[in-house]
């Protein structure tokens, strides 16, 4: 798999090599929103995970992201975090979220919670 970024001024990006990302943030100055401890379990190619991305990146959001294996039998951390073996799962510690799963939900999450609006 070749390395791929969707890159814009203030942008984040994933860059996905063989089973290794990164998550790049550029030209973006740390607020208090980014310095939160959010993490996403996703898997390469998911659709689903797409979305909840887009919605962190649209929020200038850092989080870390763990990639699972594409078989559901092999996603033991993420059945242990959320009771279940589907990604995406978000972990927002601060906020007492330790397993949000469902795309649609966690979108809604992240911007009840971080969008305009939210309160702190």
């Amino acid at each position: 798999m070749r390395p791929s970024a969707s890159l814009g001024a203030g942008r984040t990006a994933a860059i996905v090599t063989g089973r290794t990302a990164a998550i790049v943030s550029f030209f973006r100055p740390r607020t208090r929103l980014q310095t939160m401890s959010l993490t996403l379990y996703e898997k390469v190619g998911c659709p689903y995970c797409a979305k909840v991305k887009g919605k962190l990146d649209e929020l200038g959001l850092e989080y870390d992201s763990k990639l699972v294996p594409a078989s559901r039998a092999e996603r033991d951390e993420v059945v242990a975090v959320s009771g279940q073996a589907g990604v995406p799962v978000l972990v927002d510690p601060e906020h007492g979220v330790e397993g949000m799963a469902e795309s649609a939900d966690i979108v809604a999450y992240l911007e009840a919670t971080y969008g305009d609006g939210a309160t702190a």
